[in-house]
């Protein structure tokens, strides 16, 4: 910032004082032009569900969640990265849509942009994220097969089952259901999340079960009863589990356990639903009346 129309020399300002007495020197300016414009830019948000997809399959996409603070979105630019799908660019935020469906005619790793502008002229970040396309032409590559008391298998079409026990022991291999994740489709090399219940607990595979993890049902914890009419069943006397995905947060998934009938006959059922945002890692609960 210049000052133009007060300037010193090297040698500074000088002034004489005609009285005695302490002073205080003071300095003013001001500025020629007018007032300076100080705005912060937009913030551009994008959400696409999912983030795995099959070729010439919709996704989801929304920027109705971008926000600017110096004034009205304007226009907004989302591309897509490439793989036949259509770009849009230029589309004016008060009038076009914000949300739709994009599909990809082509396999492979994309990434989305998305930019805002306002109407100040004001430009966003980029918001990305990335897009996996895949085909299922090959057909299915890999079957995980749950046993109600042998643990695990896995099936490639044309084989034999495989024994896929990495690890697991005991309760473990009575497995009462399974479910894939289908935020983690990482086709075409096959399937790789997939989680069990199983009498010990939940366990889980990240790398097509070739190795597992244990969340036992000490590590689940005793569920909270939000009903306020009564205690709790420990852990132990819920023995039936459910498991499902939040397809909006890859990291969190649910829990669903019903209380079997040993704990309290004026009670039963009673469901806990628990939940983690780790990936398993750390869980909450709550629980529910018949």
């Amino acid at each position: 910032m210049a000052f133009d129309r007060y300037k010193s020399n090297t040698t500074g300002f000088e002034t004489i004082a005609q009285l005695g007495g302490n002073h205080q020197a003071r300095f003013f300016c001001d500025d020629a032009v007018g007032g300076v414009y100080v705005t912060k830019a937009p913030v551009a948000k994008l959400k696409m569900v999912p983030q795995v997809q099959f070729i010439n399959t919709n996704i989801a996409w929304d920027v109705s969640a971008s926000r600017t603070q110096s004034g009205t979105i304007d226009t907004f630019d989302l591309t897509f990265g490439g793989g036949g799908a259509s770009d849009l660019t230029g589309q004016d935020f008060g009038v076009d849509p914000l949300t739709g469906n994009v599909q990809y005619t082509s396999t492979g790793q994309f990434t989305a942009t998305l930019f805002v502008t306002d109407t100040l002229g004001n430009r966003s970040q980029p918001a990305t994220l990335t897009i996996d396309a895949v085909d299922i032409a090959n057909g299915i590559t890999k079957v995980y097969i749950a046993t109600s008391d042998t643990g695990i298998f896995t099936y490639v079409p044309g084989g034999t089952p495989v024994t896929a026990n990495a690890g697991l022991s005991g309760g473990d291999l009575n497995v009462s259901m399974g479910r894939l994740n289908p935020n983690f489709a990482n086709l075409p090399s096959g399937q790789q999340h997939y989680w069990f219940a199983c009498d010990t607990g939940v366990i889980f595979s990240v790398d097509g079960a070739a190795t597992w993890t244990k969340i036992t049902k000490a590590a689940l914890g005793d569920p909270t009863n939000t009903a306020g009419d009564g205690s709790p069943p420990d852990t132990d006397d819920l023995d039936e589990i459910s498991i499902t995905f939040d397809p909006q947060d890859v990291r969190r998934v649910y829990v669903l356990r019903l209380t079997n009938s040993t704990w309290n006959a004026s009670f039963d059922p009673r469901a806990f639903l628990y939940w983690s945002d780790t990936y398993g890692t750390t869980w909450l609960s709550f629980g529910v009346g018949a």
